[in-house]
């Protein structure tokens, strides 16, 4: 008999925190299963089958306090008679889903590893859903090897099993039965449990109506007992209260409820509420309970994906707490309430693509959370709710391209969890949530151009970070977080030129992601982490004038992250790593005079450039990829005597940029790019005795320059750069 069946846990469920309401869904379910009585007791392959399934271990939720999260996890996983995964793109990419996988599979071969799809596909090129530890066979010492393995997974999706057949399948596996078996005897109490829920459910909305006339009797009963009619009232709006948010939870979690089925119920319980408020002569309180149910209202009409209904229930719940406001402006419930609406409309907006909408409500948030934290600046809850207002803002403004203003709501974000973190030193996670600030505003002002400032906030947050691991030496959380502020950090230090400081702080990140690495080499986030690293140690060794030591770097790289790549190859972000590499290998091989090597390592990271530029065209990152690898090849080429090519390569490169250039006109690096490769296309023009055409991207180089130098300091070689492109218009001047 298998020895799971005397395990703690009849099953482990592994999923994405990106996917957390999937998860904590499917661990209700199980947990909630009955297994039949005439059923429960039989001995099947699975042991003797047990009345219920639970308990089921879902992650990060039964771990004791003080215990370290991986040998807690290692724990649960040992003892779990069963791995149930929840597939999705964002759990196929975590490293943290695909570690248990390859844990449980190393240490437990005998046990059934129970894959559920949720979202994506198998073997998609875009929305792959299955881990590698699940595509692949793993050894006993725990490495995925190379080796494909078939996968037989349940389908939550609609088109795929559906729900209830998804839910049987499972139940099959931890018991096992046969799954036709569990879904005949889970279809015939499904059909009865919805008709009583829907019974019950209405027999709520009824409820509440009675609690409108009950309330309306009590309320005139006040003219004698008015203390007492009070109290009855608070009552029936309680119960109101408490009535509206379990038919609301109840619906999300409800599994086989219909669109239609869940807008009459919700309809139901607003006409009662609506009448409820109608009787008691439109008591305030009333219409503020009447603005949560709709605003609580609209998470499940969003839950269901019915946005049209989910749009109107947030406009209502908006037009209700807006009329109270006004009523009573120095209410401060009912402004946070207004604050908390606002915000989700805005969620909404952005969630639809509309920024400018969405702007609008973050703001109208903001401005309502300002005024209340100015009254209560002891509030902590309340100043962090504001320090995240002024982050949702700078969302908006960044992607519109006003990093200015995006990095003065930065700042105050900062500003507010530097006083919150002052009052709580010893919270661990406010102080982290201070670093972050740090590291955000970093961030915003490196891409601005402005490294002098980026680095001041990098450090800042270095020293909070570094704090923490001083404290807690154990935590790999907090050195991890330490080593990547260290690598931005140590790229501002390198587009400031102080390429001896950026070095050694490269040097820094290197060492401790490599010691985080060789405690767990199968994290892959990690080994991403130390190849980023690595290449930004190559390219301050070749900024200083190393060319060897750069090239070791770059081909030690390759060697590492290739392999990762081609267990994994819709991973893009390894993609997009090996093709930058190849792309920098090559830029070093050419400068060392070997042309055909050179050519050969760019030719192929174009290759991986060009097809992730197509995957997302509206990807900026991966589009100033192409246009810089196209530059760097366009040179090799005419070396190579393919002139037409060469210029044929310049002008697609050219064409991304000023296309890019147009889009955020306030992007210093994008003038500077756009004025190099204006420049290399004048000169190909030349070369092919195009002159006066050579002359027109000249000056639009030495314009675009102008533009890039207005923007703040660059780096020294820029300015030798526009010193060069005003000297060659001067010769070719007439």
């Amino acid at each position: 008999m298998p020895s799971a069946v005397a395990l703690k846990y009849r099953a482990f469920i592994s999923y994405s925190h990106a996917d957390s309401r999937r998860g904590v869904r499917l661990h209700r379910q199980l947990e909630a299963y009955r297994i039949d009585h005439d059923l429960a007791g039989r001995v099947t392959a699975m042991g003797p089958v047990p009345r219920q399934l639970r308990p089921i271990f879902r992650d990060r939720d039964e771990f004791t306090a003080g215990a370290a999260l991986s040998e807690q996890t290692i724990a649960a996983l040992d003892a779990s008679a069963a791995l149930v995964v929840l597939c999705t793109p964002a759990s196929a990419n975590s490293a943290y889903v695909n570690n248990e996988i390859r844990l449980f599979r190393s240490r437990h071969p005998d046990r059934p590893v129970i894959p559920v799809i949720a979202a994506g596909a198998p073997d998609h090129p875009e929305n792959e859903c299955f881990a590698p530890a699940l595509r692949f066979d793993v050894t006993p010492d725990g490495v995925i090897s190379d080796r494909p393995v078939s996968v037989l997974a349940a389908d939550l999706r609609d088109a795929g099993d559906g729900e209830q057949l998804t839910l049987a399948k499972i139940v099959a596996r931890l018991t096992g039965f046969g799954t036709d078996e569990i879904f005949r005897r889970e279809q015939r109490a499904q059909r009865k449990r919805q008709r009583a829920w829907i019974a019950g459910l209405s027999a709520v909305a009824l409820g509440l109506g009675g609690l409108a006339i009950w309330a309306e009797i009590n309320r005139r009963e006040a003219v004698r007992q008015r203390a007492v009619a009070e109290r009855n009232f608070a009552t029936a709006k309680q119960s109101a209260d408490s009535l509206i948010f379990e038919i609301a939870q109840g619906l999300r979690n409800q599994e086989g409820m219909r669109t239609e089925t869940v807008r009459k119920i919700l309809g139901a319980s607003q006409t009662a509420i609506d009448d409820l408020v109608k009787s008691s002569g439109e008591n305030q309180e009333l219409r503020r309970s009447q603005a949560g149910m709709m605003l609580e209202f609209a998470d499940t009409y969003g839950a269901q994906g019915d946005s049209v209904k989910q749009a109107e229930a947030i406009d209502r719940g908006l037009k209700i707490l807006t009329g109270l406001v006004a009523s009573d402006p120095g209410n401060a419930g009912w402004r946070g309430d207004l604050a908390v609406a606002e915000a989700k409309l805005g969620d909404l907006h952005l969630f639809r693509g509309e920024q400018t909408e969405a702007l609008k409500d973050y703001r109208a948030s903001l401005a309502a959370l300002q005024a209340l934290a100015a009254a209560d600046a002891s509030d902590g809850e309340l100043q962090h709710r504001l320090a995240g207002a002024h982050d949702r803002v700078a969302v908006i403004l960044n992607n519109e391209g006003q990093s200015a203003a995006a990095v003065a709501e930065l700042e105050q974000s900062r500003t507010i969890l530097e006083r919150i973190a002052a009052e709580e030193p010893a919270n661990a996670i406010w102080q982290r949530d201070l670093a972050t600030a740090f590291k955000k505003l970093g961030d915003a002002l490196s891409s601005d151009g402005k490294q002098t400032d980026a680095v001041e906030r990098y450090r800042k947050s270095l020293a909070i970070l570094d704090r923490l691991a001083i404290a807690d030496p154990g935590n790999a959380r907090w050195r991890n977080d330490s080593a990547i502020v260290r690598t931005n950090l140590g790229d501002s230090l390198d587009l400031n030129g102080r390429h001896a400081e950026a070095l050694m702080t490269f040097q820094s990140a290197f060492d401790s992601l490599e010691r985080l690495v060789t405690s767990d080499p199968s994290n892959t986030d990690r080994q991403y982490s130390l190849a980023v690293v690595r290449e930004r140690l190559a390219d301050a060794a070749f900024s200083a004038g190393d060319q060897s030591k750069a090239l070791d770097f770059y081909r030690e790289n390759l060697a590492t992250i290739t392999p990762i790549r081609d267990r994994d190859p819709k991973n893009v972000l390894f993609q997009r790593m090996v093709g930058y590499t190849l792309r920098r290998q090559g830029e070093i091989l050419a400068d060392q005079g070997k042309p055909v090597q050179a050519l050969k390592s760019i030719e192929d990271g174009l290759v991986i450039t060009r097809q992730l530029a197509a995957i997302d065209a509206a990807n900026t990152k991966w589009q100033d990829d192409l246009a810089l690898t196209l530059t760097k090849l366009a040179p090799l080429l005419q070396a190579r005597g393919d002139t037409t090519a060469a210029l044929r390569t310049l002008q697609e490169s050219l064409s991304i940029s000023e296309r890019l250039a147009a889009g955020d006109a306030t992007n210093a690096e994008r003038q500077g790019t756009l004025a190099t490769t204006y420049a290399s296309t004048g000169v190909q023009l030349i070369m092919m005795d195009r002159k006066d055409e050579g002359v027109v991207m000249m000056r639009k180089s030495q314009s675009a320059a102008k533009a890039r130098l207005a923007k703040g300091p660059v780096e020294p070689k820029f300015k030798v750069f526009a010193d060069k492109i005003d000297g060659i218009l001067k010769q070719l001047a007439p």
